[in-house]
């Protein structure tokens, strides 16, 4: 480092200030900092395997295109994918984690407003010992909150905090100052009740509707055009291979809206597959040199489809079990306060599912807390309720467009296989378009897959699709 200085004084400044911008994104997340010695093992780690990847499906690409400036083309996005990787990664850690931030804070005075203590910070602490499994972000900035108070007492500490708080962190606990200084606090608690269930019904609205639109969109674009658009391209001769940025855009505008979901719609299957997906994924790459590539994708597309049946059969059984929640839980509001054992009642009903998704934890801790507190009040508790089943009514609606994605996904190869065989038969046909009809077809199915689960983990669809294309003969 000490040579890079001496010598190249620019390059010294600008990864001083690369590492700065990159620290004080971590920071602000309650990250330690990266220190300088250990930035470039810092860098590797995230952006190595990314890079390589990228570096070897180019290359690939441009063997079996027949295009070495495809490669070349390629090489300054790689060489600076190694560097802006890292920092895009915490820029989108920070953001993601500001949105959680946000959630957890509406999930919080939804459970205060239901059942609300004497004072915020004593009702924080209480909550951080019991439900930080779902306000994980939360209870992170509660401990940073907590480290603050213990050098600057009383209010002091918090106004301290508050320098260095993300933005939904910092506008509570500035009304909460203000409130506290009021002795208005139960008036408080009890509008940012109704603001939280407010922002929740807004947000998950009108992310619901985004989703169907651009889910609707990606059917049009990466659904229906690639048939059309390889006859074009085989009558026209044309280059195919631009035609891919095309498809990319719809994609990647339906994973950001994926990423803004509210958690509470999100229905995770909690599982450790992605090591066994990577592992299944290498093995028949490794083995297509010795059983060809038509073997391989064969295997692959078994392994794929087996292991997604059984996450699409955990993915129905939580979704069931999530969507009869809102019944139970009036039910339960109404019978807690004359069991004979309220905890045991709760545990009993919903302790089973209160890891499922946010919403059933929300459920479970907002009875547990009244219990804990001595009082139940069903007013709020139906307001939260009313709220929810008006949402997942929508969510019900949505099954239709859901549907639509899943079997244009399906048929998809099929119409592709026919679009070939027109043009084998005018001698139209390349390896070129073949390429494309078997790498839209997948591509279709990973993005069918993201918009009909909210995951990339449930891999029947696109094993279900390999099986299609090897069964057409649709491969590379």
């Amino acid at each position: 480092m000490g040579l890079i200085n001496s010598r190249f004084p620019y390059i010294s400044r600008a990864l001083g200030t690369y590492l700065e911008l990159l620290n004080k994104v971590r920071v602000a997340r309650g990250k330690p900092k990266v220190e300088s010695s250990k930035a470039a093992l810092y860098v590797l780690k995230v952006s190595a395997v990314p890079t390589f990847g990228l570096a070897l499906a180019s290359y690939a690409a441009s063997k079996h295109l027949d295009s070495p400036h495809l490669f070349n083309l390629t090489i300054p996005a790689i060489a600076s994918m190694l560097f802006l990787l890292p920092l895009a990664v915490e820029l989108l850690s920070y953001i993601t984690y500001v949105k959680n931030l946000r959630e957890d804070i509406a999930y919080f005075m939804i459970l205060e407003g239901s059942s609300p203590g004497d004072d915020l910070m004593r009702d924080l602490e209480e909550e951080s010992e019991h439900a930080c499994q779902f306000l994980p972000s939360l209870c992170n900035e509660y401990m940073r909150l907590k480290l603050f108070s213990k050098f600057f007492p009383g209010v002091k500490g918090i106004k301290e905090y508050v320098l260095r708080a993300p933005k939904p962190m910092r506008k509570l606990l500035l009304e909460y100052i203000v409130t506290r200084e009021s002795a208005n606090f139960s008036t408080w608690i009890y509008s940012k009740f109704q603001e939280s269930l407010r922002e929740l019904k807004t947000s998950a609205k009108n992310s619901l509707e985004l989703k169907t639109i651009l889910s609707l969109t990606v059917v049009v674009f990466n659904g229906l055009t690639p048939p059309l658009i390889a006859l074009v391209v085989a009558l026209t001769g044309s280059g195919i291979q631009y035609t891919y940025i095309t498809s990319v855009a719809p994609a990647i505008a339906l994973a950001i809206s994926e990423s803004l979901t509210p958690r509470l719609l999100k229905i995770p299957v909690e599982t450790r597959r992605i090591r066994y997906l990577l592992t299944i994924a290498v093995l028949p790459l490794l083995l297509s040199p010795i059983v060809g590539v038509r073997a391989s994708l064969l295997l692959l597309g078994i392994a794929l489809l087996v292991l997604g049946a059984v996450v699409t059969q955990q993915f129905l059984a939580a979704y069931l079990a999530v969507v009869s929640i809102p019944s139970q839980l009036i039910n339960l509001a109404d019978r807690v306060p004359y069991a004979h054992r309220p905890v045991e009642l709760v545990e009993r009903s919903l302790g089973g599912l209160r890891n499922r998704n946010v919403f059933t934890s929300l459920c479970y801790y907002m009875l547990s807390r009244s219990i804990r507190h001595g009082s139940v009040d069903t007013t709020r508790i139906i307001a939260f309720k009313d709220i929810v089943e008006e949402l997942f009514s929508i969510v019900k609606q949505s099954i239709a467009v859901r549907l639509l994605v899943v079997a244009t996904a399906f048929f998809l190869p099929f119409v592709l296989n026919f679009s070939v065989s027109l043009l084998a038969a005018t001698g139209l046909v390349s390896s070129e378009i073949r390429t494309y009809c078997f790498v839209s077809s997948l591509f279709y199915s990973v993005i069918a897959t993201l918009a009909a689960f909210g995951t990339l983990e449930n891999t029947a669809l696109v094993g279900l699709v390999l099986l299609e294309l090897y069964a057409l003969g649709v491969t590379p």
